[in-house]
């Protein structure tokens, strides 16, 4: 989500007697515990840092935009955030770069309860939505709107923190709500609960192409020491290849690093983001490489729609350099 604000506080972390000798690194994730970190925590888990001689912590995050500032401060090493909260932080001043994309796809989805007659995405005219004014779904809805024929002036959208979508979604006091894909086994559980289901529209599905969550570093940090990020990189997408093509031990993994989860929404979660990692640009130049016409298209929409004050050039937002050029199997 864009500009959600978060405290800034440094973490103290001691090393362990397996870590002495070991570059020690935080690795602040984009939220709490969520169905996509079953393909980052076995990153850890398996060992992937430590065989890049890495002692890395990976620490749940809050919300993007204060990952993307804690990246920015320096009171961690590298953020995983979405796209669009690093692209405002960076108009706003902020001095980090996306080293590596990890969504190709965007994960932006709407919700709604089949039981509300919403079937197709004309049929949200007349209807409510509803989601704080920061949620990124609601930014980029007259996107959406304009690829699908949508009278975005017949839609009214409905404020109310990110906490209360949920609640109102199923209670029926609002007709849509904006969620990533992957809380749709979450959502589809509390509509069987009512003898409901859910209907999604993916905004990829009808033409939407911005990109979702990607890795950042600071500016200083690809100053003072490059090889550090290189070996992040490496083991990072090392680890998460190795996630989607073991995916049942992936699981195992999360499971006993983060067992107070709920198992059934993170495996079936995490398995609706193969499909936003595994694109065809990943296929042709290597898993994190990031398409400058991809991004200039993912940075103008962001930049208009949340009205941001500067327009970031391109080249400032992403580098390539330092990726692996490793690649999933066919």
């Amino acid at each position: 989500m864009l500009c959600c604000a978060g405290i800034l506080t440094t973490f103290l972390v001691l090393p362990s007697k397996e870590s002495f000798g070991k570059e020690k690194i935080l690795f602040t994730l984009n939220y709490t515990w969520q169905a996509a970190h079953t393909l980052i925590l076995p990153i850890s888990g398996k060992g992937f840092y430590a065989e890049e001689g890495l002692d890395v912590e990976i620490k749940k995050g809050i919300a993007s935009g204060d990952t993307v500032k804690r990246v920015d401060v320096g009171t961690t090493t590298f953020g995983l955030a979405d796209t669009s909260s690093v692209i405002e932080a960076m108009a706003a001043g902020a001095k980090i770069k996306i080293i590596g994309m990890l969504q190709i796809r965007p994960p932006h989805t709407l919700f709604a309860l089949k039981s509300s007659g919403i079937n197709k995405p004309k049929d949200l005219e007349g209807k409510t939505i509803g989601g704080p004014p920061t949620d990124a779904n609601i930014i980029v809805f007259p996107v959406f709107a304009e690829l699908t024929g949508i009278d975005a002036s017949k839609v009214k959208i409905v404020p109310m923190d990110v906490a209360a979508k949920t609640p109102m979604l199923l209670s029926k006091k609002i007709d849509c709500a904006g969620f990533f894909i992957d809380a749709y086994p979450r959502i589809e559980r509390g509509a069987l609960k009512q003898n409901d289901s859910v209907v999604i529209f993916k905004y990829y599905d009808y033409g939407f192409k911005a990109y979702g969550l990607a890795l950042v570093a600071s500016e200083k940090m690809m100053k003072e020491n490059p090889e550090l990020i290189k070996k992040f990189l490496r083991a990072t997408y090392k680890g998460i290849l190795w996630s989607m093509e073991n995916y049942k031990e992936a699981v195992e993994v999360t499971m006993k690093m983060i067992p107070e989860v709920d198992r059934e929404l993170m495996e079936q979660g995490g398995k609706m983001n193969f499909d936003l990692i595994l694109a065809p640009d990943v296929y042709e130049k290597g898993i994190g490489w990031v398409s400058k016409e991809k991004m200039e298209y993912s940075r103008d929409i962001f930049s208009k729609y949340a009205k941001l004050s500067k327009t970031v050039p391109v080249e400032e937002i992403y580098t390539n350099q330092f990726l692996p050029n490793l690649f999933p199997k066919k």
